[in-house]
């Protein structure tokens, strides 16, 4: 008995330890703040870099459209084949001599405002460009954040595994030795050996998500071979309330800064100038031009002007035209259908945070020490043994459960606040945080 005791005791030593120690990297690590993290990933994220590219290269189709139409120079000379007619005079004519030479040059002069039409719609293009760059730094800075958020509180939760894991393996190894020495039952080591199994499996999921997000990070930070650890200022998201923030500003600021209702809006005024520039195709361009014949017309070095232009008969744009306006009337309808899923995000985030907080609130601030009072007053009571190891291992594990259950409540609060920030296409967070 006085060895099963001393035994429990040891116990005891370890399970407490799981909660004031923390963890050990065994690995290089990289301690990074949410704002740290965020210029690194602004600068190092490949997906953002190829897309600062994209906007560069829209830039470059804005040059290019105020370019004017080169003129168009033409110039014969002949003949190639000499020629030989003896009712002429002279009678012989070859590349080189008594030849035929003829010059030109035209110009093309776009009408009915398609140069700036051109123009606009590159602007235009450049804009969108712009834009799609802010919604991808939006959505990839989101999802690094409630990454390092709930790498965090996983972590913390792996703590308390790692740990508790430990204390029970050396209870097991130490019942096994009891019970062939008769000082403790079968049932009581298997008891002991099966609920070391059940947390191996429990903490190989936790693992299996720690490294998932590890990968994902290492994806958007471009690192690789360190294990990253985010400093999360807790308290912060602890102190957050949702009614510090109105759903009709959170709605106003949506309205103004959502990157991908900016695209919206850079659709639709494409559409509509390109509709704009296929009813002016329907125009036909002229093109002006000079001349110039040495031998080959009525009067020898004759020098002529002229103009020529199309006919619109048959082609008069019709089908582009049709097209564009579709293409407006489609963008349009766009535009409204993510005007009206932006304020639907907005109202669902807050319903989110409002949830949470009011979640978080319940939680008692002195449970988790009365909690720690009364397994104390349990492990006593083992150790004395007017508790079952059943009722025992029991209370341990809803220990160990339930603060489990905080670190998951705190990161899902946590995140739906940086989700509200996310839909309100705001940072404003991180702003308040610093």
């Amino acid at each position: 008995m006085e060895k099963q005791r001393s035994i429990t005791a040891l116990f005891c030593l370890l399970f407490f330890s799981i909660w004031a120690s923390g963890r050990v990297q065994g690995q290089d690590t990289l301690r990074l703040s949410l704002s740290d993290a965020g210029q690194m990933f602004v600068d190092r994220n490949l997906a953002l870099i190829a897309s600062r590219y994209n906007v560069e290269s829209q830039k470059a189709l804005i040059v290019q459209a105020r370019l004017f139409p080169n003129p168009t120079l033409s110039y014969s000379q002949g003949p190639v084949v000499k020629v030989v007619d003896a009712n002429n005079t002279p009678p012989t004519s070859t590349f080189l001599s008594n030849n035929e030479l003829t010059g030109g040059i035209s110009q093309l002069i776009q009408i009915a405002g398609k140069r700036d039409a051109q123009i606009k719609l590159a602007r235009e293009g450049a804009q969108l460009s712009e834009y799609q760059f802010m919604d991808l730094l939006r959505t990839l800075r989101f999802t690094l954040y409630s990454d390092l958020i709930n790498l965090y509180f996983l972590s913390k939760s792996s703590s308390v595994y790692e740990l508790e894991l430990a204390s029970l393996q050396h209870l097991a190894e130490a019942f096994a030795k009891e019970k062939e020495q008769g000082n403790v039952s079968e049932k009581e080591a298997l008891r002991v050996k099966a609920q070391l199994y059940a947390l191996q499996g429990e903490y190989n999921d936790l693992k299996s998500s720690i490294k998932d997000i590890q990968s994902e990070l290492h994806v958007l930070l471009q690192v690789k071979d360190r294990v990253i650890v985010p400093l999360i200022d807790e308290p912060y998201y602890r102190t957050l309330k949702s009614d510090q923030f109105r759903l009709g500003a959170l709605i106003d600021s949506a309205r103004v800064n959502r990157s991908d209702l900016k695209m919206a809006g850079a659709n639709t005024a494409i559409s509509q100038l390109n509709l704009k520039y296929q009813k002016a195709m329907a125009i036909p361009d002229v093109t002006l031009s000079m001349g110039w014949d040495k031998t080959g017309s009525y009067a020898r070095n004759l020098t002529s002007l002229g103009v020529s232009i199309d006919l619109p008969v048959f082609n008069q744009n019709q089908g582009n035209i049709k097209y564009a306006a579709m293409q407006v009337s489609q963008n349009e309808a766009q535009q409204k259908l993510v005007a009206s899923q932006v304020e639907e995000d907005v109202c669902r985030a807050y319903q989110k945070v409002s949830d949470d907080d009011a979640l978080v609130a319940k939680i008692d601030p002195a449970f988790a020490s009365n909690y720690d009072r009364l397994l104390n007053h349990v492990l006593q009571g083992y150790q004395a043994r007017t508790i079952g190891l059943l009722d025992f291992l029991d209370i341990c594990d809803s220990y160990k459960q339930t603060l489990v259950q905080l670190n998951t409540q705190m990161a899902n609060k946590a995140c739906a606040y940086e989700a509200l920030s996310y839909y309100t296409g705001t940072n404003f967070l991180l702003s308040n945080q610093q």
